[in-house]
Order: structure tokens, then C-alpha cells, then sequence
């Protein structure tokens, strides 16, 4: 057998791994078939958010080598990655410690519940990322960098985009602010982002990169936001529901009636000990124009965003 053929069996069967201990700091609303019933952690939503968070940090991808390089890492209908993706997750234990949650916390008692996991839920997921013949060596580190951006800064399940789902993963005990977000610029570096310069006193990423890149019809990363911290993660929760529920009928934060979701996605993190909101702005084409930015530079303050005029 040619040694070349060799070489490509034995990089197709290489494995990274990776283990995340992670802690829901807010409840979670994933559900399958019954989610009136039901609510449980599945791997296919985890898949799900990081192959979102992929694409959206993805910036030096033209499109349709953006859906090639997607296929080979999270699978597809082409012939080529026969629908396999190289990453599987595994749960490493059963989750099912369940609460009856609000996810309109704001409307104080009065809005619909839905089963969710309930915040201080410690899960243990196991990535492994199998190398077919099309990846490249650095190929694996960009997605397990793309892993932690959405530990920093991304969610799961439903009301996502609004508190819900925030996890936290065991390695991220940041001090201060500040260090936060040195790592979180270091990341987003090491994803080939372009950085832009802010103040740190203000809390916010900008990434220079974002204007051009809008004209490739897809939601990309464009700027996150840290708001005021709070003593308790629910506290930060309701006020994003707060901030929803002002611009309520705006469909530039997103309109459910047109199936148009919100540019602007809402974690919930810990550091220093305080639980600090986290917005990242995800461009698209629907959502450029002044009457976006209005409504979101309301939405940024009404967090506690400081800094972000002219922005």
C-alpha cells in the first residue's frame, strides 16, 4: 500500500479530545418531541449552538468555501462527507434535575412556564473531534477554540438569546472584568478576527472585520458587550427580558411572527463573583439600517452598557 494511503488512514483515524465540566448558571430550556413535558440536555442542540458559533466567527470565508468546510466538520447531504460529522459529543452522565421555569421572568409570575434544567446543574461533556482526509493539522484547535467562544459567549435552548441556558465551564474563573475580556480578545484573535482598538473602561470587542463581511448574507460576529453586573444570575435574566419587552413590536431586535431572530444574543456569565450580562451583536443584512441601531443602543443601555455612543 502506498505510503501516502497509509498516512491518510492513520490521520482519518486521529482523535482529539476534549472534557468540559460545566455548571448552568441560569435554567435551560432544551427540549425534544414533548417540550410541554420534558426538558433534558441533548447533544444534538450542543452540535447545534457550536456549529452556529462556528459559522459566526468565521470570517475569512467566502460562503461556499464556508459550506464546504462546515460539511466536513459538522457533516452534510453532499456525497463528499456522506453526512458525518467529525465531532461527537458525549454526556457523560444522565440529566434530569428539573424545574417548572418562567420564561418571561419579568412579567413577574404571570408569564408561561416550560420544564427546564435548573441552574446549578453540573454536566460533563466529552468532545472528540475525528480527523477526515479533508482537515487540515490546525483544523482541530479551531474548533475546540470555537468551543470555548461559545462557552464565553453563547447559550442553549430555548429563549437562548435572552439569559436562558448560560453555562459556565470550570476553566473560565475570571477575576476581574478586565481579564475576561483579555481572553475573550485573545480567542477571538486566535479565530483570525480582526480586533478592533476600545476602551477598556467600557466593556465592549469590536471587531474591524464585520463591515465588509456583511454583504456574505449570513449573521457574523461584529461586537460583544458587557453590561452591569448583578449579585444573582436570575437578576440578569429578568432584565434582559426587561429590555425585550420594552421594544416589544420592533421587528429590528427580531420578530417571531416573521421568524427573524434577534441580532443581538444574551448570555449570562460569573466573574468576580457577580453575574454579568453579556450581549454579542451578530450582523446580518435584515438588521443595518438606523432604526436597528436605535432600538439597540436602547436595548445596550437598559443593561448597562456604558460607552456606546457612535458605536
Amino acid at each position: 500500500m502506498e505510503e501516502r494511503i497509509l498516512q491518510e488512514l492513520k490521520n482519518a483515524s486521529a482523535v482529539v479530545t476534549q472534557t468540559y465540566n460545566l455548571k448552568l448558571l441560569t435554567p435551560a430550556a432544551i427540549h425534544g418531541a414533548k417540550p410541554k413535558e420534558k426538558a433534558e440536555f441533548r447533544v444534538t442542540s450542543l452540535r447545534g449552538v457550536l456549529r452556529y458559533w462556528w459559522r459566526a466567527s468565521s470570517a475569512a470565508l467566502e460562503l461556499k468555501n464556508l459550506k464546504d468546510q462546515e460539511s466536513c466538520y459538522f457533516g452534510g447531504i453532499d456525497r463528499e462527507s456522506g453526512g458525518k460529522s467529525s465531532i461527537r459529543f458525549q454526556l457523560q452522565q444522565h440529566v434530569n434535575s428539573l424545574v417548572q421555569s418562567e420564561l418571561l421572568p419579568h412579567r413577574n409570575g404571570i408569564g408561561m412556564k416550560r420544564p427546564a434544567l435548573q441552574p446549578g446543574l453540573c454536566i460533563c461533556i466529552h468532545m472528540e473531534s475525528r480527523k477526515p482526509f479533508t482537515m487540515e493539522e490546525n483544523d482541530a484547535s479551531k474548533l475546540k477554540n470555537a468551543m470555548e467562544l461559545f462557552l464565553m459567549v453563547g447559550s442553549i435552548g430555548q429563549r437562548a438569546r435572552r439569559g436562558f441556558g448560560a453555562m459556565q465551564w470550570d476553566q473560565h474563573q475570571f477575576k476581574n472584568v478586565d481579564e475576561y475580556m483579555r481572553r475573550l480578545k485573545e480567542l477571538l484573535r486566535s479565530l483570525n478576527r480582526e480586533v478592533g482598538i476600545s476602551s477598556d473602561a467600557y466593556n465592549n470587542v469590536k471587531l474591524d472585520d464585520g463591515t465588509h463581511l456583511q454583504l456574505y448574507g449570513r449573521p457574523l460576529l461584529v461586537a460583544v458587550w458587557i453590561g452591569e453586573g448583578k449579585e444573582r444570575a436570575e437578576d440578569a435574566t429578568k432584565k434582559f427580558g426587561e429590555a425585550s419587552h420594552l421594544r416589544r413590536g420592533r421587528p429590528s431586535l427580531g420578530a417571531g411572527n416573521k421568524r427573524l431572530a434577534s441580532p443581538l444574543w444574551g448570555t449570562v456569565r460569573e466573574i468576580g463573583g457577580r453575574y454579568y450580562p453579556i450581549i454579542s451583536e451578530l450582523h446580518s443584512n435584515e438588521f443595518g439600517n438606523e432604526s436597528y441601531k436605535k432600538d439597540r443602543d436602547e436595548f445596550l443601555t437598559h443593561m448597562g452598557v456604558r460607552g456606546i455612543a457612535g458605536n
